[in-house]
């Protein structure tokens, strides 16, 4: 697959998006580029709307995931965020001393986590700017765009994993090179 550029008269570069003064982007129209710019956005977007909440978007990940999943694992929640537990640790710890999630012993050395009874009531709002997000990211959309847009999303997601993971042919591994 290759790659365009565009460009107008000299002096006035055009993006792919046509916006004359956004320069040369010689990545525009690429999955890579073009996850990277709306994951920032989604991010600032969600960084506002859980601010007023004092949460920061992992945190709210976290406390919709807990809210779904009482009594789940820290050990669950790293393999449906795919991250490491350890990673986990500080969010965790930061959402039981607000009072909005307990710890307990489970099974074995297991310590499960469960909402507590302020997480529930943070939970609504959480859900309420979640819900609220979905509606301004997909207005633009229809309902059979989102569903493919979300499809393509898990499965780049997917393929980057496998890339992550070495297990695409051609991946250089040795970093140094």
């Amino acid at each position: 697959m290759s790659r365009q550029v565009f460009r107008s008269e000299p002096g006035n570069v055009v993006s792919q998006a046509g916006n004359p003064q956004d320069g040369v982007k010689p990545l525009a129209g690429t999955i890579c580029f073009e996850l990277r710019k709306a994951s920032g956005a989604v991010m600032a977007a969600m960084t506002s709307e859980f601010g007023r909440w004092n949460l920061k978007p992992s945190e709210a990940t976290l406390l919709s995931y807990i809210g779904a999943n009482p009594g789940c694992t820290q050990s669950m929640i790293a393999t449906a965020f795919r991250s490491k537990p350890a990673n986990l640790v500080p969010l965790i710890a930061r959402l039981e001393r607000e009072g909005i999630v307990t710890r307990t012993p489970g099974p074995g050395r297991a310590i499960t986590i469960a909402l507590s009874e302020p997480g529930e009531d943070m939970l609504r709002n959480v859900e309420a700017g979640f819900d609220r997000l979905e509606s301004v990211m997909g207005r633009e959309l229809e309902a059979h765009q989102k569903q493919h847009l979300v499809d393509a999303l898990q499965l780049v997601c997917k393929a980057a994993c496998h890339y992550e993971a070495g297990e695409v042919p051609g991946r250089l591994t040795d970093r140094r090179s």
